[in-house]
């Protein structure tokens, strides 16, 4: 497919950037945005996700693609916790099912058919543990070299090994401190850094599980909820809901609310106070909580974009403490479904909200359930 499939856009000054791998916009600084043209866009009745979509990728030739995963997963009208609640109306996206049960293998699949296509064949990351499985597991479908950065503590926990072309660096501190050494190391090295939120390609993968459950539903959400943490997933599913209501698959935009746990909650600070940015007073430092994989205490880059989404929307943030979480692990038992504590965040929000007489019963809600139990390993 021609040049003309798509373009990158900065989101904050609307520069056009050149056709390479990007993480900000060289003019300002800004995030930069992959923005398609619409004439060229069909969906497709594939069963495969990557080729169904296709034309919403920022993929330009098919044998680029290198699929981590490449599954429709289900989306479970959730009848017997609706029962419990006196609700009817609530959908939860399974994405348990991917081969490393995250949907950061949605994440890891276009992100390395980007990478493939743009000919990036070295690159550094930094992961709390389930985007570098992710990419490990998509490692051996492509000749990619990647270093990956974690803290100590992720990595014990994942008992990772190295490889030809995956090689460990364990950082003695948290998420944050390894992203700092991970961006430090590409520097040094002059290795492409990956990263992360600000990398157009992750937001492309994760937008996908939104696009499906879009055409899974027999009429449109009033609510979406996701767990965040940088808030890439939200930043997707914004995405994703922008372009259906660009060629007509959505009619209006859904309620976008933001979830974290009470004792990791910055977003919320900011958001009760009507902050659109992080504030010092805001962040929180060593978080703790027992969804580890959204434990960031300093979103200062990411909130301000979400702030615009969760606004534009008519959303909002939302936080839940531990009790609400462990409420959530079992609600989801009664569909099935065994869920990791991020995604049981976004449940648990959700059975906040509806408990508090916040939604109305008419209305649809949509939770994705990130991730299941021991979610992120091989």
């Amino acid at each position: 497919m021609n040049e003309e499939k798509y373009k990158i856009k900065c989101i904050d000054c609307g520069f056009i950037c050149n056709h390479k791998f990007l993480t900000s916009c060289p003019k300002c600084g800004g995030m930069v945005d992959i923005i398609y043209n619409f004439d060229m866009v069909k969906i497709s009745n594939s069963k495969n996700p990557n080729i169904k979509y296709f034309d919403l990728l920022p993929i330009k030739d098919k044998n680029n693609l290198v699929e981590v995963t490449n599954i429709i997963t289900p989306l479970v009208h959730a009848k017997n916790i609706g029962n419990k609640l006196g609700f009817n109306n609530l959908f939860l996206k399974n994405e348990t099912i991917h081969p490393t049960k995250t949907t950061k293998d949605r994440m890891a699949s276009v992100a390395l058919s980007y990478f493939k296509e743009l000919r990036v064949e070295e690159f550094v990351i930094a992961s709390t543990g389930n985007s570098a499985i992710s990419y490990i597991k998509g490692a051996s479908l492509t000749k990619a070299k990647i270093h990956v950065f974690l803290g100590k503590s992720f990595f014990e926990q994942l008992n990772i090994k190295e490889s030809e072309n995956i090689i460990i660096h364990v950082v003695d501190n948290d998420f944050v401190e390894a992203g700092k050494e991970a961006k430090k190391f590409a520097q040094e090295k002059d290795i492409v850094f990956e990263g992360g939120a600000f990398n157009p390609a992750r937001r492309e993968g994760l937008k996908l599980t939104y696009l499906e459950a879009f055409d899974q539903l027999k009429s449109q959400p009033d609510y979406i909820f996701q767990a965040v943490s940088s808030g890439m997933g939200i930043m997707g599913a914004y995405k994703g809901v922008k372009e259906y209501l660009q060629i007509g698959k959505l009619k209006k935009m859904p309620k976008i609310v933001c979830c974290q746990q009470e004792s990791c909650n910055p977003m919320i600070r900011a958001w009760k106070d009507n902050s659109p940015i992080i504030k010092e007073k805001y962040i929180i430092t060593n978080p703790k909580g027992l969804a580890r994989a959204i434990l960031r205490g300093d979103p200062t880059k990411t909130y301000p974009y979400l702030y615009k989404i969760v606004t534009e929307s008519e959303g909002c943030f939302i936080d839940v403490n531990n009790e609400e979480i462990m409420e959530a692990i079992e609600l989801a038992k009664l569909e099935n479904l065994n869920i990791c504590f991020a995604a049981a965040v976004a449940l648990a929000s959700a059975v906040k909200m509806i408990k508090n007489k916040k939604i109305e019963s008419h209305e649809k809600i949509l939770v994705n359930i990130t991730g299941g139990e021991r979610a992120g390993f091989l």
